[in-house]
């Protein structure tokens, strides 16, 4: 009785064996992520889970990057980058997840590529783009007497996969020559009950500021042609500064006299359609 059960046990192993060895198995394989990053904070590879990542290409002017991280079940942004289609920083800020609350690092004011680097720049329309971005990244702060903290930053990215971006504005720009252009021009309602009139105010990429006072009319509707102004006008006038403080990441713009430099200067504005 005892050899019997003993062979019923060999035969179900054996069975159970040949069942096995007819089972198709299936490992589902994702793809690769299309868009990679190699991120290093203050000398150290970055161990966070990066779980999203986005890029668009705006108004054939623009790229827009970002990457998302997960942290107690919660995802966010992590990095963000604007760079311009020729590769000039025009932005970005990381958000440092390891404290109870976050905290806010980014490039400084009126002046990016002061502390931030972009090297090997590489950009096919739609297709691919590949940097890399090193330097450092200011604390935002609202108080301006404090020494901003810092952080270094080395990454190197690769995006190989773009969202779809419809443009749906035109851009106004000013361009004093090959190396000071003003992009994002701001239009600021100066009304009052007896001078009515609009103010434009613009930042460059390197540290200057154009502003146009008192103008009784918008851009669009000024007519064509070429105006003569200096400092000490009366009426209409442009205002050219050059940034001379040190890099600042304050909340808001803030434009401290003392970290101006104002040209004393006679500007011929020559306005003509693109």
């Amino acid at each position: 009785m005892k050899k019997i059960l003993c062979l019923i046990s060999v035969l179900l192993v054996l069975a159970c064996a040949n069942d096995d060895d007819d089972v198709d198995v299936e490992i589902a394989l994702s793809d690769p992520p299309k868009n990679k990053i190699i991120l290093l904070i203050d000398g150290t590879e970055f161990s966070e889970n990066i779980v999203n990542s986005s890029a668009f290409y705006s108004c054939n002017e623009s790229l827009s990057i970002s990457f998302s991280s997960k942290k107690n079940g919660v995802t966010s942004e992590l990095l963000s980058i604007v760079l311009t289609k020729d590769g000039q920083i025009k932005y970005a800020h990381f958000v440092d997840k390891s404290f109870n609350y976050n905290k806010t690092y980014r490039t400084a004011d009126f002046f990016p590529s002061t502390t931030l680097n972009i090297e090997d720049f590489e950009f096919k329309e739609e297709e691919t783009l590949m940097f890399k971005i090193n330097g450092t990244l200011l604390e935002e702060t609202d108080n301006y007497l404090k020494t901003p903290k810092e952080l270094q930053i080395n990454a190197q990215i690769e995006i190989n996969e773009f969202g779809k971006s419809i443009c749906s504005y035109n851009k106004d720009f000013i361009r004093l020559n090959d190396n000071i252009y003003f992009t994002d021009i701001s239009k600021i309602s100066q009304n009052t009950s007896t001078n009515p009139s609009v103010r434009y105010n613009s930042n460059s990429l390197n540290g200057f500021n154009i502003s146009f006072k008192n103008f009784n009319t918008s851009f669009k509707d000024i007519p064509i042609g070429s105006y003569n102004f200096n400092t000490n006008s009366v009426e209409e006038k442009i205002e050219f500064r050059k940034y001379i403080g040190i890099p600042k990441a304050f909340s808001t713009y803030i434009y401290l006299p003392s970290d101006w430099r104002l040209y004393e200067s006679q500007v011929i504005f020559r306005l003509r359609k693109k």
